[in-house]
């Protein structure tokens, strides 16, 4: 039996990757590297704080903040019609 790699399936994306590609899996719900940081940001535990104006310290740190930036913007303006 040849060395066959295992591809996974990308919930939100639906590309095949390989395991070391995946960056969450839950069940049977699996995130590939290329859709993880915009499946972190919409449910980041301080999202509802940033929508509400203020200004989190831990954010400055984040290593989605700038995909975090854009969302909340979106979200923003989307609000605001």
């Amino acid at each position: 039996m040849g060395n066959v790699a295992k591809l996974f399936k990308c919930s939100i994306c639906g590309s095949e990757v390989p395991f070391s590609d995946v960056m969450y899996i839950r069940g049977s719900f699996v995130v590939c590297r290329r859709c993880f940081p915009r499946f972190y940001v919409s449910r980041c535990p301080f999202l509802q704080r940033r929508l509400n104006g203020e200004n989190i310290n831990a954010c400055r740190f984040c290593q989605f903040k700038k995909e975090c930036d854009q969302y909340v913007e979106s979200i923003v303006k989307q609000r605001s019609g």
